[in-house]
């Protein structure tokens, strides 16, 4: 009874876990993962100051998206979803903030068709190109909701955003995305033109492809290596393999609950199999008389069928209960399922009970089988 309320609880877990990830999955990015490719690049490992750093930057996105089976390229001090994200402290004219508010808002330093490499739909104004350079005026494109949030009842484009000692101009709005986490909030987000920003020796380059990408790394990496056989290229991917990266904690969480509970489902099973078969073993003369004195083969079936799933759904009650409270605990990492989910209860249930069934039936099949006169003749 015991192993089959831990199994319970296990196996509820675990389909809590893997619904939730099942939820993560089906979330739209805000981008578009088909054939992109995302390859991270550290200047680091060369002698590049500023001046020589921004003229390879600008020299890598004119040669990769040169080349034949590439649509666009372009450069992105962070990638949505990627393990570390930028944030910066802004002011917002017109807007008040609240006396406990943080100002502290995640931005991004990209390149020029950086809203068109990366499949974001601008919905107002414009995105960034190659006209924003240091000698033009700031700008900035904003998200959905830091345009609802700072902007409400107002037109965002044209509104001013103070970082630092330097003004932004919104000049477009582009589409909700998720940024840190695939079932993180809505939250403001915005972007400004990488030369219009100090100048970092990292950033990410991000390709286009018109066909597989896979197909295409090993081109993206040779055009590199001719420009700086110094610069790492390994670490390419594909968008699709950046995506599934970013589930890895989730995905490692899941899979672990879902070995502990299967590996608590045999141990109860070969628990319940084993007391079967031992109580049908001390029993077999009284089954005998019982069958010797007319019980039909049917009726011994039920009755040790019974006994044993009669503990089985003792264990079920008692699972049920503890999962009432363990499964809250859970709760804070579960994405669109509540940790009482009736569906996830009720289907690990049966499928234990069901399960369980089968365990018990074999014993008492063997039940049946026991002959009256061997055991008469013996008493």
């Amino acid at each position: 009874t015991a192993q089959v309320a831990l199994c319970l609880v296990s196996l509820i877990s675990a389909g809590l876990l893997l619904r939730s990830l099942q939820n993560t999955l089906a979330v739209d990015p805000g981008f578009d993962s088909r054939n992109g490719l995302v390859l991270p690049i550290n200047l680091g490992f060369g002698r590049y100051d500023e001046a020589r750093g921004r003229q390879f930057y600008r020299q890598v996105i004119e040669r990769v998206a040169s080349l034949s089976g590439i649509r666009s390229a372009t450069l992105a001090a962070y990638v949505p979803l990627g393990e570390i994200q930028g944030s910066h402290w802004v002011g917002i004219e017109g807007y008040q903030r609240g006396e406990t508010e943080s100002m502290q808002l995640k931005r991004n330093m990209v390149g020029p068709n950086y809203f068109g490499t990366m499949g974001i739909p601008i919905l107002r104004g414009r995105g960034i190109n190659d006209r924003d350079t240091e000698t033009t005026r700031p700008v900035a494109v904003i998200n959905e909701t830091m345009a609802r949030r700072y902007w409400a009842g107002r037109d965002a484009l044209g509104g001013k955003i103070r970082m630092g000692q330097m003004t932004l101009e919104v000049v477009g709005v582009m589409k909700d995305g998720k940024y840190g986490r695939l079932d993180s909030p809505a939250e403001p987000y915005f972007c400004l033109p990488m030369r219009q920003d100090k100048f970092e020796k990292q950033f990410h380059l991000v390709v286009r492809t018109t066909g597989d990408p896979r197909s295409m790394i090993g081109r993206v990496r040779e055009e590199i290596r001719r420009m700086d056989p110094n610069l790492p290229v390994s670490n390419i991917m594909t968008m699709t393999q950046f995506l599934e990266y970013s589930l890895t904690g989730a995905k490692a969480t899941a899979t672990l609950v879902g070995i502990f509970g299967l590996v608590a489902l045999v141990l109860a099973m070969v628990g319940v199999y084993g007391m079967m078969s031992f109580s049908v073993s001390q029993r077999t003369h009284e089954l005998g008389l019982r069958m010797a004195l007319g019980a039909r083969r049917g009726e011994v079936l039920r009755m040790v069928l019974g006994q044993g799933m009669k503990l089985t759904l003792i264990g079920v009650g008692i699972g049920l209960v503890v999962a009432f409270g363990v499964t809250r605990v859970l709760s804070s990492l579960l994405f669109e399922v509540g940790a009482l989910d009736p569906f996830v209860f009720a289907t690990v249930s049966l499928m234990l009970a069901g399960i369980a069934a089968l365990a018990c039936y074999v014993p008492a099949r063997w039940a049946t089988h026991v002959d009256p006169i061997t055991v008469l003749r013996y008493e």
